[in-house]
């Protein structure tokens, strides 16, 4: 490219070839990287000199051709790295399927259980019915197991039968008697109806043998006639009705002996087929997991009675439970007149602490039922008539609120991870299985509430600390829990080693998070811990797996339950306590001024719905008087059909409630100012220039305006403080509480 040959002098005293760095020429057995090398002295050697940014004497020693591929490298590795975030982000997504699917096996396995359990009790309790009506027909064999992408078949003959009586009876007999029934074998009044069972009518389906025989006996034109045809469902109810039914009637009260003695010999002749079998039919009648008296209560445990301290310590961390904490004699002597005229069961929580610290309890429904006592003797007082001048509304919102939080950390706190075993021979489906789908319905819900609530450094510490104790006693979340499924942790192996270094781990980052004092909400929280049991570990042990998932669960709901209580707090200035979401400016129309109030509830627009939108309506629509809330929903109604018009303005609908004067409406998006400030009146900054606003502006009463600014000042600041501890436990300070007089130790010892 110099123009000269191989001997020749270049220009520069020196021959055509450019020696490379090395000394070795292009044409000699050199290496790649020694021709690489001379190429690129060649280049540097030719290019001319330029003035650029080097100035005089400046040569451009890449050219524009390596600029071009730096650029092009540039643009590869950018593409490089959006295809990897892409690929983590499908991953993640991926996961999260798996983890879906995996949860939706596991509750379709408990689903089938259930199923299965609830088929044998009914089979066996069609062989006990059969047994009573005198040994006829055999038991039923079990049913077969439920095959893939099959289902149990939900009602037996057996039931379809006495469906067929039940509905039979309803349209016969009168249906608020027949509901008022007692049943035969508990009531006293029908105690020879128990010894001298009715004998069995002839229609009824009877065993083979027993049929010929009445074939035999029966003329032959009715022979041929009965074993010929196939006993249907309305066949069945035509063999259980009297041939002459009369139709009932009202006659004069001097004729009644006959028909009344025509009743009572119905009645002994068996007809009436839905007293004598009583007993089965309430069982499928009975709802799930209806508790009832009658249930045997096993005696307390030493193990229950830790978890029982330590849920009442959790509990009594309430910073409102004056009114609860002492007997209504030492707390209002003037009003035990009336107390007592309503209430006749009185019950406070430090005799139920004291009566717990001292183990006078024998089982733990008396524990239960102490403390709903003392909320609802709450309930019954501020709703009774005779005390509608010293009823308090907000009175009854606490109560439920408290009585709703203790119920979640009983089934946290007193229910263990795994459900016990349905035990054979029961009558009916048992209260406790009803409680476990209760608590898996409370964590879904808590979780979708809670899933942008930043966890402060307690409860994160809680967390690491109930783990370490999950794994140093080889799976148990406390002394309820039986079945120690990991093992010993020292000499793990395999998934369950790799389990156990997952959790470690987390809490590891866990701590490192609390030394950089970064935010960690609950939904990020939920997702990492089922990470460490989901991710490419027990994929054959399904079983150990769903094991793993209910202590975990566990563990969050003990942590998650008081947090879940703090965000369901009302304000002291809403009539109701009602859980505020912002303190704003709003007005009734366009002719009345701004007034303070507080959101109360939410209906947005889909694309601006959020969860939590409906939880906090719904919650503090349950706190309203029925009859306030009988009025409000027309509003409501007008407000959801305005937002199912697809227009293009619409607008969000808020329920607000107005202060000083606390008066509830559903206002549109159009009649609020954000960012409540007490001290700019938006009334008179909207009449500024306008002398007929101005006087319209100040036609309302001062001194309500007033009163209403102070009471929004209040709810704001009451609010605020909520923000800045949403878990509730900044000012857990035990020399606090003890002053106050609310924590399980000192209610113990007054």
């Amino acid at each position: 490219p110099g123009g000269g040959q191989p001997g020749d002098n270049g220009g520069d005293g020196s021959d055509g070839y450019r020696r490379s760095p090395l000394g070795s020429s292009p044409g000699d057995n050199s290496s790649p990287q020694d021709a690489a090398a001379a190429a690129f002295a060649a280049r540097m050697a030719l290019a001319g000199p330029t003035a650029g940014a080097g100035g005089p004497g400046y040569f451009d020693m890449y050219g524009a051709d390596y600029h071009a591929r730096l650029r092009e490298l540039e643009y590869l590795q950018q593409q490089r790295q959006i295809h990897e975030q892409q690929q983590a982000y499908e991953n993640e997504a991926r996961s999260r399927m798996l983890e879906q699917a995996a949860h939706n096996q596991i509750q379709e396995y408990e689903r089938r259980r259930m199923q299965m359990e609830l088929m044998n009790e009914m089979h066996m309790r069609e062989a006990e019915y059969n047994a009573s009506r005198g040994g006829y027909g055999a038991p039923p064999p079990p049913p077969p197991p439920p095959q893939q992408g099959q289902h149990p078949p939900l009602y037996s003959d057996f039931a379809r039968e006495e469906f067929a009586r039940e509905d039979f009876a309803r349209e016969e007999f009168d249906r608020d008697d027949f509901a008022r029934e007692v049943p035969s074998n508990t009531a006293s009044s029908h105690q020879q109806e128990v010894k001298k069972p009715p004998p069995i009518p002839s229609e009824k389906i009877t065993s083979p043998e027993t049929k010929d025989e009445d074939v035999d006996k029966k003329p032959s034109s009715s022979a041929t006639k009965t074993p010929v045809k196939v006993k249907s469902n309305k066949d069945i109810i035509k063999a259980n009705t009297p041939k002459s039914a009369p139709k009932k009637r009202k006659t004069p009260a001097k004729k009644t002996s006959e028909s009344g003695k025509a009743k009572r010999s119905r009645a002994s002749t068996g007809k009436k087929t839905t007293k004598s079998s009583g007993s089965t039919a309430n069982v499928l009648k009975r709802k799930p997991g209806v508790p009832s008296i009658d249930d045997a209560v096993p005696d307390i445990t030493d193990a229950e009675y830790e978890n029982v301290q330590a849920l009442m310590t959790e509990f009594c961390k309430v910073p409102f439970l004056a009114e609860f904490s002492r007997p209504v004699s030492l707390l209002h002597p003037e009003m035990v007149t009336l107390y007592s005229k309503i209430v006749h069961h009185p019950m406070d929580l430090g005799h139920v602490c004291r009566a717990i610290r001292r183990r006078e309890y024998k089982n733990t429904r008396a524990i239960q039922l102490d403390v709903w006592r003392v909320f609802s003797n709450c309930i019954k007082f501020h709703t009774h008539p005779s005390n509608k001048d010293n009823a308090i509304p907000s009175f009854i919102s606490i109560a439920n609120h408290l009585l709703d939080f203790f119920n979640n950390l009983w089934i946290e706190f007193m229910l263990p991870s795994d459900s016990p075993p349905r035990p054979p021979g029961t009558a009916r489906i048992s209260y406790v299985h009803s409680l476990y789908q209760k608590r898996l319905e409370v964590r879904k819900q808590r979780l979708l509430q809670l899933s942008s609530t930043a966890l402060s450094s307690k409860c994160l510490q809680k967390v690491v600390n109930e783990l370490d104790k999950l794994l140093s006693s080889g799976g148990l979340v406390d002394k309820l829990d039986k079945s120690a499924f990991l093992g010993d942790v020292n000499n793990a192996s395999g998934d369950v080693l790799v389990f156990i270094h997952s959790v470690k781990q987390f809490t590891i980052n866990i701590g490192q998070k609390l030394q950089n004092d970064d935010d960690y909400t609950v939904l990020e929280l939920h997702r990492d811990l089922k990470k460490c049991y989901t991710e490419d570990v027990f994929e054959d042990d399904l079983l150990k797996k769903m094991k793993i998932g209910l202590r975990i669960d566990r563990i969050l709901g003990k942590v998650l339950a008081p947090v879940h209580e703090v965000s369901c707090r009302g304000v002291n200035q809403s009539s109701i306590w009602g859980c505020m979401a912002a303190a704003i400016w709003a007005r009734e129309s366009r002719h009345k001024p701004y007034w303070p109030a507080i959101v109360l509830g939410i209906l947005a627009p889909e694309e601006q719905k959020e969860d939590w939108h409906k939880a906090l309506t719904e919650r503090n629509e349950k706190r309203l008087p029925e009859k306030l809330l009988d009025d409000l929903k027309a509003a409501k109604k007008r407000a959801e059909s305005g937002l199912s018009k697809k227009n293009s303005d619409q607008m969000s609908y808020f329920l607000v409630e107005f202060m000083g004067s606390h008066e509830f409406i559903w206002v549109k998006e159009n009649a609020i100012l954000e960012n409540f400030d007490p001290n700019d009146d938006p009334n008179v900054a909207h009449a500024a220039g306008n002398i007929t606003k101005k006087k319209r502006s100040t036609s309302y009463n001062a001194k309500q305006m007033d009163a209403a600014l102070e009471e929004g000042k209040w709810a704001l600041e009451e609010f605020e403080a909520y923000l800045n501890d949403t878990c509730g436990d900044q000012s857990d300070d035990e020399d606090e509480y003890n002053d106050a007089g609310y924590t399980y130790d000192v209610l113990c010892q007054t």
